[in-house]
């Protein structure tokens, strides 16, 4: 779905800056990033990110967004020398509780 609503200036240039901008800009926004700091001189230039629904409510839709969050990563990281970004595993002893009673694969 795209939509015309002019201009749309998003205020930081980090990992959750850059991503509004071009969801907007998907979206059929024209957008401007606006960022004190240069793109590698940001926290997320060297920030780690965990993709679980930490004690997000509705549970449900929570963990609905987390997958699509998660996909996006993921196809994000086949590009690193494009994007930036990578994917590590690693292990956070809630997640892999709660995966483990829930069935699923905890690698």
């Amino acid at each position: 779905m795209t939509s015309d609503t002019g201009d749309v200036w998003v205020i930081g240039g980090g990992v959750i800056g850059l991503t509004s901008a071009i969801a907007l800009a998907e979206d059929g926004h024209r957008v401007r990033v606006v960022s004190r700091d240069a793109a590698e001189d940001t926290t997320s230039a060297v920030a780690g990110g965990l993709c679980w629904p930490y004690r997000i409510r509705p549970y449900d839709r929570a963990v609905r967004w987390s997958v699509r969050s998660f996909e996006v990563s993921a196809e994000m990281a086949r590009r690193p020398e494009e994007t930036g970004a990578r994917m590590a595993w690693g292990c956070a002893d809630e997640v892999v509780r709660r995966v483990r009673e829930a069935g699923g694969d905890s690698r």
